[in-house]
């Protein structure tokens, strides 16, 4: 098989010009007249190693399907000094040459390429970083000076030259929100009521913005991972006001008195059900009235219906109107008993057998690797061998451990939960069996809830368990 020419880029966000980079190593390439290219790219940090087409390009070099490397400058591959000593070592054990648009070909078995390459990208990733300073201290200054720094404008506002501006209908929500809220309404009932998800009337209730204030330093990153802190600053805003600072004030008193709304109401699938619109299906009372010719009078009838609670059906294709509580419990019974009784547990015993098998033959795999590694370390020392030879040897059975460790893992678990299936299978069964005698609606609502994750509705009469296991 020929070896390819790779093509490594990688930018930090989607707001990068990718392509450009690519094109720019291609033209590169051409000029070159190198041949069989293959291009690898990611869009992710440079401190991270877990980006999916690097790490193929680690892979293909340590197959040797690699014959050239083109980058278009050290910095793309990684930010962290570390892993960037570790994959020239690759590099260099592989025999992969390697070329960069900035700096031509860099020869990673003479010292003062290498020595002029790792400087450069110290260099490089000091840069990134008084970069991401630069940044962070100018959106600081952009939040001294009262303007929007915190990405899509909220409920109420949009966004024109980076400044936030008041949308008259939107602001009309916000008020409503706040006023009804005042009024005694719940969080919970306020959000069915407009079609919101719960957790949007709560950041309306919270947010300062609607009172012309911004919350500055809420969240910062540290070791590259995002903190919120607790406490933050609020900064005076340039932006019009949609709330009063007295009713603002006023809801906050109320927010902390509340500890948790939670619906006491019981009932059989509470949190189960999703609507074919992705939404929530809360159970919802109808009484009708029909006539009774035994008693020759009128009786009233309540059903327990399941109801999507979405303000705008047509906006959002929900084509679900309805569900019958008990109609529904009968279905949803029929098809756990299909699936519960369906497990196969009869091959178990003779998988698990072949499993240790094959457990056995992978641990006595590595038990010989670290006999071979002793073996080289002995050479090495009596000078039987060189110190090339050995460090590419060494890598070789490091990367061959490294395989054997992760099948033996991934052996043991499998082992692990075919023994554990039969057992489980039993426990499952007598556990329906207690689920069909119940009748106690919180009851059959929790046994639910540790076996199914979700209902999914595909259409008024069709739907899709999703188990949790």
């Amino acid at each position: 098989m020929n070896k390819v020419t790779a093509i490594y880029c990688r930018e930090s966000t989607e707001k990068q010009d990718i392509e450009s980079l690519i094109a720019l190593c291609q033209r590169e390439v051409k000029k070159l007249k190198l041949q069989n290219v293959k291009v690898y790219a990611d869009v992710a940090s440079g401190y991270t190693r877990e980006r999916e087409q690097y790490n193929l390009l680690k892979k293909d070099i340590q197959n040797n399907l690699v014959e050239t490397l083109v980058l278009y400058e050290s910095s793309r591959l990684t930010r962290d000094e570390i892993e960037h000593h570790v994959f020239y070592q690759l590099l260099r054990v592989h025999n992969v040459k390697l070329y960069t648009v900035t700096h031509g070909w860099i020869d990673l078995h003479n010292e003062d390429d290498t020595f002029l390459t790792n400087l450069l990208n110290l260099l490089d990733a000091r840069e990134g970083r008084k970069t991401a300073k630069r940044s962070k201290d100018r959106m600081i200054e952009l939040a001294k000076q009262g303007r929007w720094t915190g990405g899509p404008a909220p409920l109420g506002y949009k966004l024109e030259n980076k400044e936030l501006i008041i949308v008259p209908e939107n602001a009309e929500k916000v008020k409503l929100i706040f006023k009804l809220f005042l009024e005694g309404n719940t969080r919970h009932s306020i959000a069915k009521m407009l079609g919101y998800e719960i957790k949007k009337v709560r950041r309306i209730l919270t947010n300062p913005v609607y009172i012309g204030k911004l919350k500055f330093h809420q969240s910062e990153m540290k070791n590259k991972k995002r903190i919120y802190n607790k406490k933050y600053e609020f900064l005076d805003g340039i932006h019009e006001a949609i709330i009063d600072t007295d009713t603002f004030n006023l809801v906050q008193m109320q927010l902390k008195k509340i500890y948790r709304e939670v619906s006491n109401e019981k009932y059989i699938f509470k949190d189960l059900i999703t609507c074919v619109c992705g939404r929530k299906m809360y159970k919802i009372k109808r009484t009708d009235i029909y006539f009774q010719k035994r008693s020759n009078k009128e009786v009233e009838y309540t059903k327990n219906l399941y109801s999507c609670m979405s303000s705008n059906k047509s906006k959002i294709q929900c084509s679900l109107n309805s569900l019958h509580e008990d109609e529904l419990f009968i279905e949803v019974m029929e098809e756990l008993k299909k699936i519960i009784y369906s497990l196969d547990v009869d091959t178990i015993s003779t998988e698990v057998e072949d499993y240790n098998n094959q457990l056995k033959f992978l641990k006595k795999e590595l038990s010989t690797l670290i006999t071979k590694k002793e073996t080289l370390t002995r050479q090495l020392i009596n000078s039987l061998i060189t110190e090339a030879l050995f460090e590419k040897l060494m890598l070789e059975l490091k990367e061959k451990e490294i395989f054997l460790r992760e099948q033996i893992k991934n052996l043991e678990t499998i082992i692990n939960s075919k023994e554990l299936k039969e057992s489980n299978n039993a426990i499952l069964k007598e556990y329906f069996e207690k689920l069909q005698a119940e009748k106690d609606p919180q009851k059959l609502n929790n046994f639910f809830k540790l076996i199914i994750e979700e209902i999914e509705m595909i259409n008024d009469y069709r739907f899709y368990i999703h188990l949790r296991f």
